[in-house]
């Protein structure tokens, strides 16, 4: 991309949940590719009262035009369709090039995703396998694959008295996220990996569980955090780690393992296993969905998977009326996870050997973003669209198709926010 392009950068950027993380890795990278971006922080469909450091020096007033030639939408579709609802005074489409990135978990394009991609000149997919999911729905919108950036201080320091870490455990890290779907996820599958794995009397292992944003004693009794500590106390090998971490406290933690775990279903990406990868530690993981994108036989351990049918999730955005009929994803192999965590507990050098490939898959990632390819071709279209070229036929369709729609979802909006100010009712 040309210096003189620019980016306006929309997304959760100050939201610590993974597309925030994701956000912030991506204006990293125009800084690391001398890229001018300006940023409009969005708040996430469920707000916290969190927030990550980001670059606040770019942030842009929302009330005013935004100044750059593209618009990139770091958010989910459903998001961006919100967008094009309320048209910001930042938003301006005509004479620009608008483009997402989407993460989405599983094979098909939901229904709801539709009408916020087909409305993008382009759809920037953050793995492979999200551009054949959008592709194959979306035969007429342009998708590019835009391999995603990651940063991450120099130097990340191993800290296992800080953890509770016996020094010469060999030890693994599973992470869950209360506010992630606990069935895609599968924080279970690691503790059962585990188990079956090492017999109970087996010493100088550990699993780590990092739960991040947990409720504790506050956790819904019968919850995802409430089977997953039962779970957890069944076995003194676990150990919880659930405090707040900064993200540097999270990478020092990683550093702090010798292997990562990652048994989840699907994943539209997947930046934990990455970041573990980066420091040198290897993964154990599903082979399935968008971690493959930055893994191989040669740097990780991965875990057979059978495709299945989707089923007991427990976020909406998973509804089978909301994402649509006829979903799979990858249901892992236990006793191969458990077969892969033995030979690295059974070898100690095989940790640091298959961790120094691991490094190498992580750098390799890094220099595809860092190729900056997609920017490239969002630079061209951008100026090919200053010099008059009209967005696509289908775009412009799709957008008349929404703002016919604008005035009664507002309307919808406004209704529903009258009803929850009064105690009822949920989100439009």
């Amino acid at each position: 991309m040309s210096a003189r392009s620019g980016v306006n950068l929309a997304g959760h950027l100050s939201a610590p949940q993974g597309l925030g993380v994701a956000a912030r890795n991506t204006a990293h990278l125009f800084d690391e590719l001398g890229i001018p971006w300006c940023a409009v922080d969005v708040p996430p469909p469920a707000p916290t009262a969190e927030r990550a450091a980001w670059p606040e020096a770019h942030a842009w007033d929302a009330r005013a035009r935004a100044p750059h030639a593209v618009n990139l939408l770091h958010l989910n579709a459903p998001e961006v369709l919100e967008l094009l609802w309320e048209r910001p005074r930042w938003l301006e489409l005509d004479g620009r090039v608008t483009a997402c990135v989407p993460f989405w978990e599983f094979p098909k394009l939901p229904p709801a995703w539709r009408d916020g991609l087909e409305c993008m000149d382009v759809v920037l997919a953050p793995s492979l396998f999200v551009e054949r999911t959008v592709r194959a729905a979306l035969p007429q919108t342009p998708v590019i694959h835009f391999p995603q950036w990651l940063s991450r201080p120099a130097a990340v320091v191993a800290d296992r008295p800080r953890f509770g870490i016996p020094a010469g455990a060999c030890v693994f890290l599973a992470v869950f996220d209360t506010r992630s779907d606990f069935a895609r996820k599968n924080p279970l599958g690691a503790l059962d990996a585990f188990a079956r794995a090492f017999p109970s009397d087996r010493d100088g292992v550990r699993l780590v569980l990092r739960i991040h944003n947990a409720r504790g004693a506050r956790a819904e009794p019968g919850g995802p955090e409430t089977q997953l500590r039962a779970a957890a106390a069944r076995d003194p090998r676990v150990v919880v780690v659930d405090g707040p971490l900064t993200r540097d406290d999270v990478l020092s933690l990683a550093a702090s393992c010798d292997a990562y775990v990652s048994l989840h279903r699907a994943e539209g990406f997947g930046l934990g296993p990455l970041e573990a990868m980066s420091l040198g530690r290897p993964a154990v993981a599903t082979r399935w969905s968008g971690n493959l994108d930055y893994m191989s036989d040669e740097d990780s351990l991965l875990v057979p998977a059978t495709e299945t049918p989707v089923r007991g999730t427990g976020i909406r955005a998973y509804d089978p009326a909301r994402m649509g009929a006829g979903q799979t994803w990858g249901e892992p192999d236990l006793d191969a996870a458990a077969h892969h965590l033995r030979a690295l507990a059974d070898d100690p050098a095989l940790p640091a050997r298959l961790g120094a490939r691991a490094a190498r898959a992580a750098e390799a990632q890094m220099s595809s973003a860092r190729s900056g390819g997609a920017l490239v071709m969002l630079a061209a279209l951008a100026e090919r669209r200053a010099r008059g070229e009209p967005p696509s036929a289908a775009c412009v369709a799709a957008r008349a198709r929404v703002a016919r729609r604008r005035f009664g979802r507002r309307a919808r909006r406004a209704l529903v926010n009258v009803l929850r100010a009064a105690g009822m009712g949920g989100r439009a």
